[in-house]
């Protein structure tokens, strides 16, 4: 137990080192050789190298491997058919918007960006399923023996907590103090009562099912494939549909991950895979 809690401080420790400084630097690079990315996005890029880098010491420390994290060399056929799962909840999610008036069809959408949406949530996935559904839940439950359900939760509430990590431009010129102002600054998303209380909420089921698929195949590429799937279709949505801010509820909100439908559409599914009988060749026991 003594290992498991220092490792997960230091590794939060680190990333948080890790992205203040190297932020700066990484900007300046970028800006060099003439990309010009805006500071929060280098913020954002450097804070997911640096998570992913920093797992294999962490996985060290645990003394873990790939294969207990649910990476294994097979199962990448799941991708395919669960990315049209995670697809198809986002088409019933915004039909029930439809249905609301809180979005109506407005495309907007060029021929080339579902193809570039399609990389960016495929790489997403594969970063934030090893992180979270591979080191954090299947290494978790193989290794020490922690209850499924346990550390179900404490994942996905860590998940979905994690995604209220949005970096903002700070003002004024770039220098080497910049990363930990970014910091500073993103505390404010944190007390944003409405925000956290619904859109918490559905991320939180969204790990929850995630873990879910992961326990029933033993492996990690399932929850990548419904995980690429939500993304692409979520980010492809917002190109064919526009929403109605001052027409949300408490059930439908113009944020797609808001109100109490997404949320409630993630349990049920949920409570579907976990009621099915699991698979005897999981590596998850």
């Amino acid at each position: 137990m003594r290992r498991v809690i220092l490792g997960i401080i230091f590794y939060l420790l680190a990333i948080v080192i890790v992205s203040a400084v190297l932020t700066p630097v990484a900007h300046w690079a970028t800006s060099a050789a003439g990309w010009g990315f805006p500071v929060r996005r280098v913020f954002n890029r450097t804070l997911m190298v640096g998570a992913m880098l920093l797992l294999v010491p962490l996985m060290f420390w645990w003394r873990i491997n790939w294969r207990r994290c649910g990476v294994t060399v097979s199962g990448w056929g799941k991708i395919l058919p669960w990315l049209v799962v995670g697809a198809a909840t986002i088409a019933v999610l915004y039909a029930g918007q439809a249905v609301a008036g809180v979005a109506e069809w407005s495309p907007r959408l060029e021929w080339w960006q579902p193809l570039m949406f399609l990389l960016v949530a495929l790489i997403v996935s594969v970063l934030e399923e090893i992180m979270f559904r591979g080191v954090m839940f299947c290494a978790w439950i193989s290794e020490h023996q922690w209850r499924t359900l346990a550390v179900a939760v404490v994942g996905s509430a860590f998940f979905a907590t994690a995604h209220f990590i949005k970096a903002q431009n700070p003002a004024g010129e770039v220098t080497w103090l910049t990363g930990w102002q970014i910091w500073a600054e993103m505390g404010g998303h944190f007390l944003v009562w409405r925000e956290l209380a619904m859109r918490w909420l559905t991320l939180f089921w969204t790990g929850m099912m995630l873990c879910a698929v992961t326990w029933r195949t033993g492996a990690i590429w399932a929850a990548v494939g419904l995980h690429a799937g939500w993304v692409l279709a979520l980010k492809v949505s917002g190109r064919l549909v526009a929403t109605h801010p001052d027409s949300g509820s408490l059930w439908f909100a113009a944020d797609a991950l808001e109100g109490l439908w997404p949320a409630l559409l993630l349990l049920v599914m949920f409570l579907i895979q976990i009621a099915k009988r699991k698979s005897p060749n999981q590596l998850i026991r």
